[in-house]
């Protein structure tokens, strides 16, 4: 079986987690064809051979009639039955539901907070230069960098192999993870900020932006701008959005069973909420594994926009999709 996409990305980052015919057999067709010869030149009576012609004809004219009132729904039945690359296909593929954001175009930021926000919603929709991965690890390495043992001996923690003393030089580690070397430097620069602009030992020789882990999981770019809708618009949005993530949160329970969803669930149930969404977007990742990048980043921004605006309401799809699969 061939390593999911998830794996390769979070190997490299350190991380170790038609059909055809029947033929049939020589002799059974040689005893067909004999079979029909000795049928061709029977010595049957000429007028018994003529009814059996006739009711043959009126046999198959009812075959046909009867086919022909039936193949339009078993058409419909075939084009709307699931595919083998059904997993490949945004489920939720409404235009405002995908990136707006041109990071091409960035303006520059009013404030290094607003400018560090927008480039982080950038990385996580950056494919072509593996950004959403490394995003993803930053805020695994940030969430997972605390004291809290529930947290740390979590399945997503364990499998950073990071040993506690590390801990100091996350900062580093976060820093490593984001900037590369097509890294603008107006980005080195926020980075830097936002993380306090820490020495060689990880010590930060500044103030660290206060939320910059909650930046880092929450701001993406399907709500830039959202406030500014009309409020009935914006209901729509929420609506629309959620409606989708129900459907991701299914894909995910066919995919991985209870087992997954109860291990997220108890999580959200737990407040420990960085971290659950770190385990529906790891989820998400090995559900899309056979997807292109940009559908699997699609699916992520989603969670995380769901996340920002209501993660109670998403907790709460968790909590109803178990329940269902139990009644």
């Amino acid at each position: 079986m061939a390593p999911s996409k998830s794996s390769q990305i979070f190997g490299t980052l350190g991380v170790t987690p038609t059909s055809e015919e029947s033929m049939l057999p020589k002799q059974s067709l040689h005893e067909s064809k004999h079979s029909q010869r000795i049928a061709l030149f029977s010595p049957e009576p000429l007028s018994d051979r003529a009814i059996s012609v006739r009711f043959s004809r009126i046999a198959c004219a009812v075959i046909l009639l009867v086919w022909a009132a039936a193949a339009p729904e078993l058409c419909a039945q075939v084009s709307s039955a699931p595919t083998a690359s059904a997993s490949t296909i945004d489920p939720c593929p409404v235009d405002h539901l995908k990136p707006t954001l041109d990071c091409s175009k960035r303006t520059p930021p009013d404030n290094n907070e607003d400018g560090t926000k927008a480039a982080l919603a950038c990385e996580w929709v950056n494919t072509d230069e593996g950004g959403v991965a490394r995003a993803f690890y930053a805020l695994r390495l940030l969430t997972c960098s605390t004291q809290d043992a529930d947290v740390r001996k979590s399945d997503t923690c364990r499998a950073l192999n990071r040993p506690a003393g590390q801990d100091s030089r996350v900062a580093i580690d976060v820093w490593n993870a984001l900037v590369t070397e097509t890294t603008s430097k107006t980005d080195r620069y926020l980075y830097r900020w936002a993380l306090g602009d820490p020495d060689s030992n990880g010590k930060a020789k500044g103030t660290p932006m206060a939320n910059f882990p909650d930046a880092l999981a929450k701001t993406n770019t399907l709500t830039v701008g959202s406030k500014k809708r009309p409020k009935d618009e914006e209901d729509l949005f929420e609506g629309e959005l959620f409606e989708c993530t129900k459907k991701l949160i299914g894909k995910i329970y066919l995919d991985g069973g209870p087992i997954v969803l109860a291990r997220i669930h108890d999580t959200f149930v737990k407040n420990k909420l960085n971290l659950a969404l770190i385990q529906l977007l790891d989820a998400e990742m090995k559900t899309d594994h056979n997807a292109p990048s940009t559908v699997y980043s699609q699916d992520l921004e989603k969670f995380r926009a769901a996340f920002e605006l209501d993660n109670k309401r998403l907790a709460k799809q968790v909590a109803d999709k178990i329940n269902s699969t139990q009644q």
